[in-house]
């Protein structure tokens, strides 16, 4: 997708974009405001993470060099003709065990300078950042030009794995040009996909009572099991692991009540449960 386009110059231009915007992703997931940012920082953290997914920090290719540029991520040594692909500004969300991600849109603000880029474009690791999801065509000015969209295809719609973008940007007027990103925004949802009973087709894997206030049965094909047990919150940070006992209990006890993802693995049999602990 090539795109062409040039500052909007109106309040009510400004409002119907954003308004847009709003409407077209369920939720904002993530955003990278570069707040008190020197703009040559190595990497530059998102401003908060959502729940049940982690964003990494903004960082660069090895092809570009981070430079001055205040409250924004900036770079120079773009490259001079077409797209290089060690020039770009990267970051990457994965979904915590049990979940997945549905990713609607990225948005952005970009700047160049007077010698910098005039086009760039984003890719993503699906394809191992063959094909551009959009590629952009700037005019020869230092406009800071908000709201730019990219409006993602349905192979990021069920993501179970992380996945990294890259935006890229070429054709710089010269090495020495700069250009920058601002209030870059991923909008999309995360959700669950596991069920309170989820177990595995190759073995009759059964995880009771659940709810539970205190301790779990363990049954592999309807016989209780001593099976190693792993124990996550929802955010995928693991809280307990251990093995069952003899006659296939496990305990809970030392956790507070919540939801939790409960993993067994016994030879050839596995289950992962979401349970909840009263």
């Amino acid at each position: 997708m090539q795109q062409s386009y040039f500052p909007l110059h109106s309040k009510l231009a400004t409002a119907v974009a954003l308004c847009l915007i709003g409407t077209a992703a369920h939720a904002q997931l993530a955003t990278y405001s570069f707040t008190g940012a020197a703009g040559s920082e190595a990497t530059f953290a998102p401003n908060s993470q959502p729940a049940n997914a982690t964003f990494s920090s903004m960082s660069r290719g090895a092809g570009i060099t981070g430079s001055a540029g205040a409250n924004t991520f900036a770079a120079t040594d773009w490259s001079t003709a077409a797209l290089d692909a060690t020039d770009y500004f990267e970051f990457s969300v994965q979904p915590a065990i049990g979940f997945r991600l549905r990713l609607d849109s990225l948005v952005l603000d970009e700047r160049r300078s007077g010698t910098g880029i005039r086009d760039w474009a984003i890719r993503s690791s699906l394809d191992n950042f063959a094909t551009n999801l959009i590629a952009v065509n700037v005019p020869d000015d230092t406009d800071t030009r908000a709201n730019r969209k990219l409006t993602l295809p349905t192979s990021f719609a069920t993501l179970t794995a992380p996945v990294t973008f890259r935006i890229y940007g070429y054709n710089a007027e010269a090495a020495a040009g700069s250009w920058r990103v601002d209030n870059v925004r991923t909008y999309g949802l995360v959700s669950t996909t596991l069920s309170t009973a989820s177990a595995t087709k190759n073995a009759a894997v059964s995880i009771y009572p659940n709810p539970t206030a205190d301790v779990v049965s363990i049954r592999i094909n309807g016989k209780a099991t001593n099976a190693p047990v792993s124990v996550s919150d929802l955010t995928g940070r693991k809280v307990l692991s251990g093995t069952a006992a003899a006659d296939g209990t496990f305990s809970l006890r030392s956790l507070p009540a919540g939801s939790y993802v409960v993993s067994v693995q016994d030879g050839a049999a596995s289950a992962t449960y979401k349970v909840v602990k009263h």
